[in-house]
């Protein structure tokens, strides 16, 4: 069962009472679409939080015996879990995650990476451009300066795909997971005139692999959303808050 849910900014009921209702008859995979809020404080609130979903999620498995993951694309309101010390490297699903050993049920899918989950395709795409930074800067709140993926690491994505796609190599039917919307998407969501790096790069990616692409998921816009957004992309468009969608 795979199941998609959006931005919970350090807020864990609503999962955790997911968790708890739902009846175990097969692994679940929750996917969180960005800032869920267990990398902002980097101290006792973030550990909290993540004991919590961690306790849920072990009582899951001895109700059910079944598994129940939580992965975790990142958000542009929380630190790189690459750049927290007790997170470590793995191979799950295709691909590179990030976990931390004291949560092993809580994984960060590595932006730029291909997944294949129960039969479907998956490419992360994670962060995003905060327009709020400067009061964020002003305020002590959360800021991270990397919160977008450089030139250089866009770079190594786009190309990888390009490789992929010259040699066929299964690209069709991806499903990109995000938390935030190519420009083109974007648009119909936000008033801000400039568009960011993420943005446009999502668009290139749009328009070299659209074929290749089947649907997009994201969080960041706090509603519940289907349809198609893009004139020059005839995929499926889903944005996600506080629902929780089946695949």
């Amino acid at each position: 069962m795979r199941v998609h849910t959006g931005d919970l900014h350090g807020n864990m009921s609503r999962i955790i009472e997911f968790i708890q209702k739902n009846q175990g008859k097969e692994n679940c995979y929750l996917f969180v679409h960005g800032d869920a809020g267990i990398n902002y404080d980097l101290g006792e609130g973030d550990r909290k939080k993540k004991q919590e979903l961690q306790k849920a999620v072990d009582e899951f498995w001895q109700k059910n015996q079944k598994e129940c993951n939580i992965l975790l694309i990142r958000g542009n309101h929380e630190c790189r879990p690459e750049n927290i010390y007790s997170y470590e490297k793995q191979m799950r699903w295709g691909g590179q995650v990030y976990v931390e050993s004291e949560y092993p049920n809580l994984i960060f899918l590595k932006d730029g990476e291909l997944f294949k989950i129960e039969g479907s395709q998956y490419l992360v795409l994670g962060g995003g451009y905060s327009s709020d930074y400067f009061s964020r800067m002003l305020n002590n709140e959360g800021w991270w300066p990397d919160e977008e993926l450089s030139k250089i690491e866009w770079q190594k994505i786009i190309g990888r795909l390009e490789e992929k796609n010259q040699k066929d190599l299964d690209l069709l039917n991806l499903i990109v997971l995000s938390h935030v919307l190519p420009k083109s998407c974007a648009k119909v969501f936000t008033e801000r005139k400039q568009t960011s790096r993420t943005e446009e790069k999502m668009d290139e990616i749009l328009e070299r692999f659209g074929s290749s692409i089947k649907a997009w998921y994201a969080g960041h816009y706090h509603i519940n959303e289907e349809r198609n957004m893009s004139e020059n992309w005839k995929g499926e468009v889903k944005i996600f808050y506080d629902c929780f969608w089946k695949e």
